[in-house]
């Protein structure tokens, strides 16, 4: 089985290390976060298709930042900034099978699988892991899951706690500060 790593840089993990600043303003939509900090500082999450093999493209949480102010108010919660800030993780793989000779479709039918890292089977050709979002606590414990979508670029935002509690089931949590 071959493996592939697609993790956040280091200059994108100073980047959403300074989301534990204050939040003065946030914009939401299906293909990009857009958090203000300060006057001039904007960091922007989106969700990035990478190839890592033929037939086989993962999404990654992208992190940039930008001067171009945001409109919106932030999370209650998160007006002094995320306490906890933990970089979301999965391992994809895709899972073939052989159809029968002649068919319409070619001789492979694959389906796009995720998982928490460890949990994909021998079996299959290639596997990544992928850092594929955040989740934010604030120092009231509200959460805020940010993470790529099922949906190619999009983002999915999640603050329901049940919601949440499902989603870190199927993925792992590593500490920005363990990074």
């Amino acid at each position: 089985m071959r493996h592939s790593v697609l993790r956040l840089s280091d200059r994108e993990t100073v980047l959403l290390s300074r989301l534990a600043e204050p939040w003065l303003a946030v914009a939401l939509s299906d293909q990009t976060v857009r958090i203000q900090l300060g006057e001039h500082t904007v960091i922007t999450l989106t969700s990035e298709g990478v190839d890592v093999a033929p037939f086989f493209e993962c999404f990654r949480l992208n992190v940039s930042s930008s001067r171009r102010a945001v409109v919106g108010e932030p999370p209650l919660g998160f007006r002094t900034g995320a306490e906890v800030i933990q970089v979301l993780e999965s391992e994809e793989w895709l899972a073939r099978e052989r159809l029968p000779p002649r068919s319409l479709v070619g001789d492979f039918i694959g389906s796009h699988c995720r998982a928490a890292p460890g949990n994909a089977p021998v079996n299959v050709e290639h596997s990544c892991i992928v850092d594929c979002g955040v989740l934010f606590t604030a120092s009231s414990g509200q959460q805020l899951l940010i993470r790529c979508a099922t949906t190619p670029c999009w983002l999915a935002v999640i603050q329901d706690d049940k919601t949440i509690e499902k989603e870190l089931g199927e993925h792992r949590l590593r500490d920005l500060t363990n990074s």
